[in-house]
C-alpha cells in the first residue's frame, strides 16, 4: 500500500469534505498547526493516510506521527488510550504506538496493507531502529525502538 502522498496544500482542499459528518468538522481556519510544523520538520515527510478526526503523516520509511485534525481532540487521546491497552497484547499484526503527546501519536507505519491483510502473513522478526533524529521535535528523547518487518506474503487469507 504506497500511502497517498497528500501535499499539506492539497490536504487542506479536502479536510472539510473528509471532516463533515464528524463531531468536531475541521476546516483551514481551525486545523492543528502542528500538522503543518510536522510535515515542515521532517524532510521528505508527507500525508500518508487520513481518517475521519486525525492524519496519519509517515516521517521515515518505519515511523509515522498520527496528528489529530484539531488541537486538543478528544479521538486521539481515546487511540492513545487503546494503544497503551494494546502495549501489553503480542500480537504481530497490529501497528505499535511508541510515544504520545497532545494531539499526536508516534507510531509504527505499516505499509503493506490492512489488518486483514496482514494476518495472513504470520509472525516476522523485528529490526531496531534508532529514533534520534526525533529529539528537539516536541520533546521526545532517544530511544531505541524495535520494529516488525511486513513483507507483503502474495496469498490471501
Amino acid at each position: 500500500m504506497p500511502g497517498l502522498n497528500f501535499t499539506y496544500e492539497y490536504f487542506c482542499d479536502f479536510v472539510p469534505i473528509l471532516t463533515r459528518a464528524s463531531s468536531s468538522p475541521a476546516n483551514t481556519g481551525n486545523l492543528n498547526p502542528l500538522i503543518h510544523k510536522v510535515l515542515t520538520h521532517y524532510s521528505g515527510s508527507t500525508i500518508y493516510g487520513v481518517g475521519g478526526h486525525s492524519v496519519l503523516i509517515s516521517i521515515s520509511e518505519d515511523l509515522a506521527l498520527k496528528v489529530s485534525y484539531r488541537a486538543g481532540g478528544e479521538h486521539i487521546r481515546h487511540e492513545q488510550s487503546i494503544f497503551k491497552l494494546l502495549q501489553a497484547e503480542l500480537c504481530p499484526y497490529i501497528a505499535r504506538s511508541y510515544l504520545s503527546a497532545l494531539d499526536i501519536i508516534l507510531m509504527e507505519l505499516v505499509k503493506n496493507g490492512t489488518l486483514y491483510d496482514r494476518m495472513g502473513q504470520g509472525d516476522q522478526p523485528y529490526h531496531e531502529v534508532d529514533a534520534t533524529a526525533l529529539r528537539g521535535s516536541g520533546g521526545f528523547r532517544e530511544h531505541k525502538i524495535y520494529l516488525r518487518r511486513h513483507q507483503p506474503s502474495g496469498h490471501p487469507l
